[in-house]
């Protein structure tokens, strides 16, 4: 009887500081994060998504020239260095 309750209680406390170490370990990827403009929000992206799925853009469309401004245009951050590639295709 008294090495069960040995058992139980070391089952329960490993159970417990694993779920402390869990909860420290994983953040929540849809949590704001506009304390810290560095880091992936999942907010922000959604709204740049949003704006730039908004109508369709096939290349070489005026189209297809907004969101590539749009995109360069958030790009712009002197931490980024960026560069617009420009290649002519062909008809499939």
């Amino acid at each position: 009887m008294r090495k069960q309750w040995k058992i139980i209680l070391f089952t329960s406390i490993l159970m417990l500081i694993t779920i402390a170490v869990s909860s420290t370990q994983f953040s929540n990827p849809y949590e704001s994060s506009h304390v810290n403009d560095e880091k992936f929000s999942v907010e922000r992206a959604m709204q740049h998504l949003e704006i730039i799925a908004k109508v369709p853009h096939p290349v070489g469309s005026e189209a297809n020239k907004k969101v590539k401004d749009y995109i360069v245009k958030y790009l712009m951050i002197p931490h980024l260095k960026h560069q617009a590639q420009v290649t002519m295709v062909m008809e499939l």
